[in-house]
């Protein structure tokens, strides 16, 4: 899983290369191949947390918690700059191209909105699967197990007259 959440991120820092940070064109060039990459790490971070869920792992359940909400404020923030960057440029867009440019700037826009989103609700399930996660208790010694049976047959449950009355 680890892989499959940096190796996106490398190839972004590769094809990124040289950094332009003052560049509006650079940055969008960068947030937009950012939101064509994000898919996949929020992918493996939910297969983390449907694994650490499944293994009652609260340290890696936490983790995926903190991740997911760092990667939301940070997609947050790259949403607010790819905004901003978007309408500084639409003015050196030439004409017969700039409803091209809108429609791919909105896909984009709509594409880190929903990333947003899938890490928000990830982060908030992870985080009370962690605190509503209860550790099996092994059995003292001298009990018996399930597996090598208990006294008895499991008790039935009867109704009382009052309760089949009220229904």
């Amino acid at each position: 899983m680890a892989l499959m959440i940096i190796q996106p991120l490398l190839e972004l820092y590769i094809r990124s290369s040289p950094f332009r940070i003052h560049s509006p064109a650079w940055r969008l060039s960068l947030i937009g191949n950012a939101s064509a990459a994000l898919s996949a790490p929020i992918l493996g971070l939910f297969l983390m947390f449907a694994i650490a869920v499944a293994a009652d792992d609260n340290g890696v359940s936490y983790l995926v918690s903190s991740l997911s909400a760092l990667a939301a404020v940070v997609t947050i923030a790259a949403t607010g700059l790819f905004a901003l960057d978007a309408l500084q440029m639409r003015n050196q867009v030439q004409a017969n191209l700039s409803d091209s440019y809108g429609l791919a700037s909105s896909w984009i826009a709509a594409k880190l909105i929903m990333s947003v989103i899938a890490l928000l609700v990830l982060a908030v399930a992870a985080l009370r699967a962690a605190r509503g996660a209860k550790r099996l208790v092994s059995p003292a010694p001298g009990k018996t197990s399930v597996l090598v049976g208990a006294a008895g047959r499991p008790a039935v449950a009867v109704r009382s007259t009052a309760d089949a009355e009220s229904r």
